[in-house]
């Protein structure tokens, strides 16, 4: 046998198919080993997944994965699809293709496996003529389904007919299909997790893509209550189809033995990552519907989902007038960008949807139909690197680092239709970078204005880190600077540009609040009265009478408190200054007698009058 090879390479198959078809008797064919554990075997059905593996002639080995036939057990089938790179979908020929070979298909294209092979078992029991009708079926039944033209073979897993073409041509399948993606982040699905006495806790699953390292330090993504945010645990071990290893790199079905964590903390369908940042959890997604696969869908319907080895539960809200659906689960799980997804109904096997995940985030009501535009435009199938593009076709900037290399070429490309400019870290969209420094230098032009972020955000519509680079920006530039909490025009001193001295005293003014900083009460170095006597110069502090000290931003809410529903003319006693202050005698006067100084009021024997409005 010389099996047509690429070395050296990594690869991982699933075998699919409805229930005794023969699924792991073939496998045991192809390797000498058998998935099925002892109860199965006296059941004579797979409940649970199960692995083997084989090598071609040049020692690389295929990963292989057994999953259940069953429709009782597709929750268990969903979580084997993970990060393999081909499916062989086992087909009995003495029964044909059946209800759960187009839901095993289906699930299997819809979390990402384009590759199929048709294998047509238990060929030695029927006619040549009977083989020859059942591959043309099922030829047309994939491409029905998925779209794609599967390779097929016939075989006999009990007297091995056809064993070493079928290996022959998943070898031939995987060989362009066995490189990790550009998204290097390793990212490992937990399928089983256990505990060997003297060894600590194991997890297994199939690496996609990236390294895992022996002593790595990695964390897991998990959205169960137990485990929602893993501290970093050590990997103590690694195995890769029983053998001990320094590194095992994707895509390979491995074992982790890992320092620092208990089982009963690990869930199938949690994530292994090297970085928190590698996984988003979240409870509420959108995902780009592939239209081949989903038909009927109807908002607010239950549904169950599959992603990763992950599988769960949630509601299915479609967005009008797109591909687009929003899916809100019951409770948080590790999921990434352009991660494939199947929808399935709920309670049964059968696929309503599937698609790929292209928005984890909250949907800010600013860039709502934008960001629905964008995402509804995206070509199924999706790369990693167009996260990226839509971020910055959304938001206008991006930070450099996050950019990997495809990123930058992504959106050299881009650029050439909108040109883009790099300002420290940061990589701006030229056009939204002029039109919004306009918008919030003209928001900041008008009579008194003074605004803070959140104001910003709101009077010009872009998101709060949008804000946070502008005013930065034009901070640099001096247009702009930071007074009380509040951006202004012109150049000044801002708040953030105090010294460490300066704004931990001015803390602490504020820490008092109505009780009032008094001089004679403190023991202040001259530096820090020098400090005080600038922050009061510069409008931070308000000096009410002698040495009593406010936080400018107090006085002015207690400035409002007062004259608030009151007219030019108007009289007010002590006594409602008092209530509408919430000041005691001693503060109170020094209050009003301030904003007499300030032109808010003036005296008239025991009143005082009001001298203008806050309108």
């Amino acid at each position: 046998m010389n099996l047509i090879s690429h070395s050296p390479y990594h690869a991982a198959i699933g075998v699919i198919g409805h229930v005794d078809h023969g699924k792991t008797t073939l496998i045991q064919a192809m390797t000498g080993m058998m998935t099925a554990r002892e109860h199965e075997q006296k059941l004579g059905m797979t409940q649970d997944l199960g692995f083997a593996h084989f090598c071609d002639d040049h020692g690389n080995t295929i990963g292989v994965v057994d999953v259940p036939g069953h429709e009782r057990y597709i929750r268990n089938m969903v979580s084997g699809m993970a990060s393999l790179n081909a499916v062989v979908l086992v087909i009995s020929a003495q029964e044909g293709w059946m209800a759960m070979t187009s839901s095993h298909l289906k699930i299997a294209h819809a979390l990402g496996q384009t590759k199929v092979i048709v294998c047509i078992n238990k060929a030695d029991l029927v006619t040549a003529e009977q083989i020859d009708l059942l591959e043309e079926q099922a030829l047309q039944q994939v491409l029905n389904l998925t779209g794609e033209i599967a390779e097929v073979v016939a075989v006999s897993a009990i007297t091995h007919q056809g064993i070493d073409v079928l290996k022959a041509l998943i070898i031939e399948q995987i060989r362009d299909n066995s490189s990790s993606t550009d998204d290097t982040a390793m990212r490992l699905y937990i399928d089983r997790s256990f505990t060997i006495n003297g060894i600590g806790t194991v997890v297994t699953g199939t690496l996609g893509q990236g390294q895992i390292t022996l002593d790595d330090k990695v964390h897991i993504a998990s959205g169960s209550h137990i485990n929602t945010v893993s501290q970093a645990v050590k990997v103590r071990s690694l195995q890769a189809y029983h053998q001990e290893c320094k590194q095992v790199d994707g895509v390979s079905r491995v074992a982790v033995c890992l320092k620092g964590i208990k089982r009963k903390d690990i869930r199938r369908g949690d994530c292994l990552v090297k970085s928190p940042s590698d996984c988003v959890l979240s409870d509420s997604f959108i995902v780009r519907l592939n239209p081949a696969l989903t038909s009927g869908l109807k908002s607010n319907k239950q549904i169950e989902v599959a992603f990763g080895s992950w599988h769960g539960f949630g509601q299915l809200i479609v967005l009008k007038d797109t591909q687009l659906a929003r899916i809100k689960l019951t409770q948080p799980a590790p999921m990434y960008f352009a991660q494939p997804v199947a929808l399935i109904r709920h309670g049964g096997s059968e696929l309503i949807a599937g698609g790929a995940i292209v928005w984890t985030d909250a949907v800010n009501g600013f860039i709502r139909r934008k960001l629905y535009q964008a995402l509804d435009s995206l070509v199924l199938p999706i790369e990693s690197h167009q996260q990226t593009q839509i971020e910055f076709m959304l938001r206008g900037f991006i930070a450099v680092d996050a950019l990997t290399q495809s990123a930058l070429n992504a959106l050299s490309q881009q650029s050439q239709k909108s040109q883009s400019v790099q300002i420290g870290d940061w990589l701006f969209d030229s056009q939204w970078l002029d039109e919004s420094r306009a918008q919030l230098l003209l928001a900041l032009n008008q009579p008194e204005a003074a605004l803070s972020d959140i104001e910003l955000s709101h009077a010009l519509r872009l998101e709060q880190g949008a804000i946070e680079r502008l005013t930065a920006m034009l901070k640099a530039e001096h247009a702009i600077h930071l007074s009380c909490g509040k951006w202004v025009l012109g150049d000044g001193q801002s708040e953030d540009d105090l010294t460490p001295e300066a704004q931990s005293l001015l803390s602490s003014i504020r820490s008092q609040g109505k009780d009032g900083f008094e001089l004679s009460k403190q023991s202040l170095a001259p530096s820090e009265k020098a400090q005080l006597r600038n922050l009061a110069r510069l409008k931070y502090v308000i000096c009410l009478e002698g040495d009593i000290y406010y936080a400018d931003e107090l006085y002015q809410t207690l400035v409002r408190a007062i004259i608030t529903n009151h007219s030019q003319g108007d009289r007010i006693s002590m006594a409602d200054i008092k209530d509408r202050s919430g000041l005691s005698r001693k503060y109170a006067i020094p209050l009003a007698n301030k904003m007499e100084i300030d032109g808010w009021m003036r005296r008239d024997e025991n009143q005082r009058v009001i001298l203008r409005s806050l309108d």
